[in-house]
């Protein structure tokens, strides 16, 4: 093996400099640092598929002591078409790979809804929850990051005991569904 020692690598003018051959490992060594001033391709994640809906054509109601699940009918993007916000209101990644899902619920009642309860549900069965006594909150948020396979969905539920049911408003800021590829 040889060593080149070159300050600086320029292809002929109008072509593009090429390193390494189709089944050839480039190793940059520890230590080493890359930098960019252009424009970088293929590097990192694109962090797609990505979706995000809210409940845009009416308020919906929650009934009393039974969970909900949220009709986020209005899609604001959904390049990959992975939100279907037309049925059962669920995302289906369609790839495996590491995934942040957050949503968010305003009540339009001011009156008490007792409990005020979020949840993710993946294929059916809660992996994440969030209440807050609804005296103090009239939103409530929830998060998390999952590990998904190529066929997993997630859907959101609600949940209120206040003894009839209550709305929540139909304002993209207000309520809203949204997730994206972290990683795979």
């Amino acid at each position: 093996m040889a060593t080149l020692f070159v300050d600086k690598l320029d292809p002929q003018s109008g072509t593009s400099l090429e390193i390494g051959s189709s089944g050839d490992t480039i190793t940059i060594p520890s230590g080493s640092t890359i930098v960019n001033s252009g424009t970088a391709t293929g590097f990192g994640e694109s962090n797609t598929p990505l979706f995000r809906a809210y409940i845009g054509s009416s308020d919906q109601t929650i009934s009393t002591a039974t969970w909900t699940k949220v009709g986020y009918n209005t899609e604001t993007f959904d390049p990959s078409g992975v939100y279907d916000h037309s049925s059962n209101y669920r995302f289906t990644p369609g790839v495996a790979g590491y995934f942040s899902i957050t949503a968010q619920l305003t009540s339009a009642d001011t009156a008490d809804w007792n409990k005020f309860q979020l949840r993710i549900y993946k294929n059916g069965s809660a992996i994440a929850g969030m209440q807050v006594p609804h005296e103090y909150a009239d939103t409530i948020t929830i998060s998390t990051m999952d590990l998904s396979d190529d066929n997993d969905y997630y859907e959101i539920f609600c949940y209120q005991n206040s003894g009839s049911n209550k709305d929540v408003r139909n304002i993209d800021m207000d309520n809203w569904f949204q997730a994206f590829k972290v990683s795979s």
